[in-house]
C-alpha cells in the first residue's frame, strides 16, 4: 500500500511539473543546426580562400620574373651557337665535298 501510494504521489508529481515542448522546437533546433553548419561553411571557405591568397603572394615574391627571363636569353643564346657551329661545320663540308644541284631560298641540295 505504501508503494501504491508512493507511486500514485510521485505519478501526480509528475504530471503536475511536465514540461510540455513549444510546437515549433524541431523547426527551432533544426534552423539553429543550419545556420551552425553554414557558419562552419563559410569558415572554411574563408580560410581556404586566406590560404590561397598567402601562397599566391609567397610564390609570386619567390619567383622573380627577371631570373627566369635570364634563364631563357642565355638557354637561347647558347642554342643560336650551337645551331650556327652546326650550319658553318655543313656547309664547309658540302661545299667542300660536293656540288650544288639546287639552291634556293628556303632550300640548298648538294650532291656527293
Amino acid at each position: 500500500m505504501k508503494e501504491e501510494q508512493l507511486n500514485r504521489t510521485y505519478s501526480e508529481f509528475l504530471d503536475k511539473h511536465r514540461i510540455i515542448p513549444p510546437d515549433d522546437l524541431e523547426k527551432d533546433v533544426l534552423s539553429a543546426i543550419r545556420k551552425k553548419q553554414k557558419y562552419r561553411i563559410g569558415l572554411v571557405a574563408s580560410i581556404l580562400t586566406i590560404a590561397a591568397v598567402l601562397l599566391l603572394m609567397v610564390t609570386t615574391t619567390l619567383i622573380k620574373p627577371s631570373q627566369t627571363k635570364e634563364m631563357e636569353y642565355i638557354e637561347k643564346v647558347a642554342l643560336l651557337l650551337e645551331a650556327r657551329a652546326m650550319l658553318s661545320t655543313d656547309k664547309e663540308d658540302a661545299n667542300s665535298e660536293s656540288e650544288i644541284l639546287y639552291e634556293d631560298e628556303s632550300i640548298i641540295i648538294y650532291s656527293k
